[in-house]
């Protein structure tokens, strides 16, 4: 792994995670396909990592939903998960999805977070302590996911 980069871990707005969201998820799609239905809800949260020169290195939201079949007293579904390009492999969307688990026990009293992973990303999750859950489906122009959980403990 590279050398892992100073991180400033932030709560933001949804228009904040837009653009690394379509650079890597959407890329060479309309920037709109960026904007999710549902970023502007009072109850979605949206996270960031800077780096110490305020450049974007990771971004991710968790929608508060409940998952389709497991049950849990508060559940978020994680979407959007981003880390940009030339800052891959120096932990900035690990040290953003721990930091994030954190806030979301501490101050939302969330319990389960689960997430459609692309078939690429299943490995991070995985390392995450991420469970794999059934046989793969696709998704219609972005491709092959996985649905994915993991429950937090306080």
């Amino acid at each position: 792994m590279a050398d892992s980069v100073a991180l400033l871990l932030r709560k933001v707005n949804a228009g904040a995670v837009h653009p690394l969201r379509h650079l890597v998820l959407r890329e060479g799609r309309p920037f709109e396909e960026s904007i999710f239905s549902g970023d502007e809800d009072l109850s979605t949260l949206h996270f960031a990592a800077y780096d110490l020169n305020g450049k974007v290195c990771a971004v991710v939201s968790f929608f508060e939903r409940e998952h389709p079949s497991l049950s849990s007293p508060r559940s978020y579904q994680l979407r959007g998960m981003a880390s940009h390009p030339e800052l891959r492999g120096r932990g900035c969307a690990k040290a953003l999805l721990q930091w994030s688990e954190e806030e979301l026990l501490s101050k939302y009293g969330c319990r389960l977070i689960w997430c459609n992973a692309r078939q690429r990303a299943t490995g991070f999750y995985e390392s995450q302590s991420y469970v794999l859950e059934a046989d793969p489906f696709e998704i219609e122009g972005i491709g092959l996911h996985y649905r994915m959980h993991k429950y937090l403990k306080p």
